[in-house]
């Protein structure tokens, strides 16, 4: 994962169905990793999902209320 650094989890249960297609839209033409992950905080399930670039990592987080979180590595 080092050519993805940056991380953001944002509550899995928000971004489901609909919501899931409007966040992938969002993610068109981003350098996103194919892959994702989950994390359990307090009994809340977060996908975490893996950019490569800064920015972009920051530009998904305010879209989605996410937040940025360490590498699992």
């Amino acid at each position: 994962m080092r050519n993805w650094p940056y991380h953001v989890a944002v509550p899995a249960r928000l971004y489901q169905g609909t919501d899931f297609l409007a966040l992938m839209k969002f993610c068109e033409g981003l350098n996103i990793c194919d892959i994702c992950y989950t994390v359990k905080r307090d009994g809340i399930e977060y996908a975490v999902y893996i950019f490569a670039d800064r920015s972009e990592a920051e530009k998904f987080r305010q879209q989605f209320n996410g937040e940025i979180i360490q590498s699992q590595e």
